[in-house]
């Protein structure tokens, strides 16, 4: 079993303050890096490398006492009921539970086909009600955002929120065509 696959209740470590740690180098590892305080006051963010964290968030990291590690990560194995992390030219660091941040990408061009205007991570731009750029397109889930969410939510509750959103609105947008082709064939009659 790979450290990656030792189960965690998280409702254990949300009541209990065990050591934690974030492994990420993207732009939101010291958001998510602080949104664990909620659950431990014993917290690392490990970037695996420099990081590009803006001064704002290192002040940030600093303020809620979550000291920054840029050492390379050269391993992680279990270790009792959590895991460890080796860093390269130290100490392993033992953790309950290690928490990363994978990137969402698009893994179809037919977006693009199509002609969807795409935000800069590539996800495709959507208005409120699930709308493309493309009249009839509704994508929903990790793979579409509106511009003012700064990153895309890949969770399942929000994938079947955006769905259902989306669902409606292209209902609607049926509905209409539908009324307004009878509303033409009507009139030529």
């Amino acid at each position: 079993m790979s450290a990656a696959e030792i189960p965690v209740d998280v409702d254990v470590l949300r009541d209990a303050d065990q050591p934690l740690a974030w492994l990420d180098n993207s732009a939101i590892a010291g958001l998510m890096a602080i949104g664990l305080r909620d659950w431990s006051t014993d917290v690392v963010l490990c970037t695996n490398g420099p990081s590009e964290l803006p001064d704002e968030d290192r002040a940030h990291l600093a303020a809620a006492g979550i000291p920054v590690s840029e050492q390379p990560i050269t391993g992680l194995e279990p270790h009792g009921d959590g895991a460890s992390i080796t860093l390269s030219g130290g100490a392993p660091l033992a953790r309950r539970a290690i928490f990363t941040h994978r990137e969402t990408r698009q893994r179809s061009d037919l977006a693009a086909q199509l002609g969807c205007a795409t935000l800069e991570d590539g996800s495709i731009e959507i208005n409120d009600f699930g709308q493309t750029s493309i009249p009839g397109v509704y994508p929903a889930g990790d793979m579409a955002r509106r511009p003012t969410m700064p990153f895309p939510a890949a969770q399942v509750v929000h994938a079947a929120s955006a769905g259902g959103i989306a669902a409606i609105a292209a209902d609607r947008e049926l509905i209409g065509n539908e009324i307004e082709a009878q509303g033409a064939s009507g009139a030529a009659q």
